[in-house]
């Protein structure tokens, strides 16, 4: 079950967060050929939390995808993947300054789940 965790430091509305969801669920379901059911979003307002990079504090939006690797699934079609959510984001939320998405990481870390009773192939 792909999970896009979204922090974000300026505030989102419930329509952008909406926004948001369906997109970046319909890219994922196109893609990847994930069922819309299977894929999570999840925002976490960060504005609270202290993050320091390189020494200095710092404030950005970024988003966490964890999802299943693959054979099938090589980099080039996960950095592909990242600019489309940047472009997302961009065309939601805003570019540059305290609107940007400053990073997308995307996480190789599923093996294996149950949702529902029905385990994930």
């Amino acid at each position: 079950m792909p999970l896009y965790d979204v922090e974000h430091f300026i505030p989102l509305t419930e329509e952008q967060q909406s926004s948001l969801a369906i997109a970046f669920t319909k890219l994922h379901a196109t893609r990847f050929k994930t069922p819309k059911f299977f894929v999570n979003v999840r925002y976490s307002n960060v504005s609270s939390q202290a993050v320091y990079r390189g020494g200095r504090k710092v404030e950005y939006n970024r988003v966490i995808l964890r999802t299943r690797v693959g054979e099938q699934r090589a980099k080039d079609l996960y950095d592909e993947h990242c600019r489309d959510i940047v472009a997302i984001w961009e065309k939601n939320i805003g570019r540059g300054g305290v609107e940007g998405l400053r990073a997308v990481w995307v996480l190789g870390a599923l093996t294996t789940a149950v949702e529902n009773g029905i385990a994930r192939p």
